[in-house]
């Protein structure tokens, strides 16, 4: 039974990379089309790596124009790049609210973006200044300067900065979400906890990959003789031990 166009979007974003790139492979332009006008900008910027550039450019294009700059401007960074893990950042504070505006904001919003510990604090410039966490709306009081609970150390990142390295500092400061901002400090949007977790788990499946003597998920898909070849100075040193 084929699977809606929306819940087949949804199934791209929860698959193993493996299968993924095989299903994507395997499904024809028009119907991948379709699928992925079901996605917000964050998952189709998930997916882009995965699928024909102009495929990508031609879903992008039916977006809004906030919707497609955000696109192009995670896809001018490498693919390892701190960029490539980014989601935008749906709720951003101003210096000059107090607590009670904050959870008016929220609530106007109706949700809290996936994967929120905090929401981030900016300047009349988009320049990042603090963090507040959920807890500090929830306790002090609404006439409350959110300068005077907010976290002013954040623990921030370019967009430019290596993927690991990220990954290295969410594990060392047990970090579940964290800005990234530009050269100048405005704030571009956030990485979370879940994000780096799937780039650690594609990273550890393909360096096991390599290791076995194949090449990421065409070699699990490929025919016998293809992946034998892929493999065959493994083998060989098996066979001649």
């Amino acid at each position: 039974m084929q699977l809606s166009t929306g819940s087949a979007g949804q199934a791209l974003l929860e698959v193993s990379t493996e299968v993924r790139d095989a299903l994507i492979a395997a499904t024809g332009r028009e119907r991948l089309t379709s699928l992925l006008r079901e996605l917000d900008a964050d998952d189709l910027r998930y997916l882009a790596d995965a699928i024909p550039p102009d495929i990508v450019d031609h879903v992008a294009a039916t977006m809004d124009v906030h919707d497609r700059s955000w696109i192009a401007l995670v896809q001018a960074y490498d693919e390892h790049s701190a960029a490539r893990l980014m989601m935008q950042d749906g709720i951003r504070l101003r210096d000059t609210h107090t607590v009670g505006d904050a959870v008016a904001l929220i609530r106007r919003q109706g949700n809290l973006p996936a994967h929120t510990d905090r929401l981030f604090m900016v300047d009349t410039r988009n320049v990042l200044v603090g963090a507040v966490g959920l807890g500090e709306l929830l306790i002090a009081e609404p006439p409350t300067p959110l300068a005077a609970v907010m976290d002013a150390a954040v623990r921030s990142f370019h967009p430019s900065d290596d993927a690991a390295d990220v990954a290295k500092a969410f594990e060392r400061y047990d970090l579940l979400s964290a800005p990234v901002v530009n050269e100048r400090g405005k704030l571009l949007g956030r990485v979370t906890a879940d994000a780096v977790v799937d780039f650690i788990r594609t990273s550890s499946a393909n360096e096991a990959l390599a290791l076995a003597g194949l090449r990421k998920a065409e070699d699990l898909f490929a025919p016998v003789i293809a992946s034998a070849r892929n493999r065959w100075p493994w083998l060989a040193i098996f066979l001649i031990e």
